[in-house]
């Protein structure tokens, strides 16, 4: 577009409109006395050429800055291919939880993590309508949600469930990611950097409940961990291939 064209470019453009209207007047002038200096055809001469090499200039700019656009373009489709492939700097939260419906219109908290309510805060949790909600809350106070409706086919209450958390870090940008199982929901890309709590690091955070200790859940845990990547697909799977080995066992020793 040409509104995007260096500043410069207007200004050569005012000056050429100037330099035509004085070759006008100039040429007025000759038709009388049929003399030109050289002078002014040289100045005639250099407002032409400075015009059409400014000119050339800033589309040449423009096209570079479309060209880097689509290159930027192209590595964030090449990075989200690899999501759910290659590992990431961030971290994986897995829970083992059979939830129980609760009829209260407010939400319940299965995690919540972050030492501010506006900030940095990594949340799951049934909203008012018993939806599923991974959230983060980025550094910048954005809050970035991902939701899954309570049907058939993505879960149901009192069925014990796999839930992966997960936020990714690339070049390019960042990412989070929930899984129920094996089923892998669109990673949501977003911009603003998340400063992971330092109470994530240790392992540590509120469960049953929001940060604050207002909104309860009512669920059975039998599996909580924090892992300090973000995991592929391959590598979440051995996760809960281990985690049903280790709970089968653990059922025959009950038994």
């Amino acid at each position: 577009m040409i509104i995007a064209l260096r500043p410069f470019f207007w200004l050569a453009l005012t000056i050429f409109i100037g330099a035509v209207i004085s070759i006008l007047s100039i040429i007025k002038d000759v038709r009388k006395d049929k003399k030109i200096s050289k002078l002014t055809w040289f100045i005639m001469l250099f407002i032409l050429l400075y015009t059409a090499a400014e000119f050339f200039k800033a589309r040449s700019d423009q096209q570079n800055q479309e060209k880097n656009k689509g290159e930027v373009i192209d590595a964030i489709n090449n990075t989200h291919d690899l999501i759910g492939i290659k590992e990431f700097p961030g971290f994986t939260i897995t829970v083992l939880v059979s939830i129980e419906e609760l009829k209260q219109k407010r939400r319940k908290y299965i995690f919540d993590i972050g030492n501010d309510p506006n900030r940095n805060r990594i949340s799951l949790y049934l909203d008012f309508n018993n939806n599923l909600v991974y959230s983060i809350i980025d550094n910048d106070g954005v809050p970035h949600t991902i939701k899954v409706p309570q049907k058939i086919y993505t879960f149901e209450f009192n069925t014990f469930y796999f839930l992966h958390c997960e936020y990714g870090d690339s070049k390019d940008f960042n990412f989070m990611r929930f899984s129920i199982n094996n089923n892998h929901f669109d990673p949501l890309k977003f911009r603003n950097k998340l400063e992971i709590p330092d109470n994530l690091q240790n392992n540590n955070g509120t469960i049953f409940t929001d940060i604050e200790k207002k909104e309860f859940s009512s669920m059975t845990i039998s599996f909580y961990s924090v892992a300090h990547v973000a995991f592929s697909d391959i590598h979440k799977e051995n996760i809960m291939d281990e985690i049903d080995k280790f709970m089968k066992n653990l059922q025959k020793v009950n038994d």
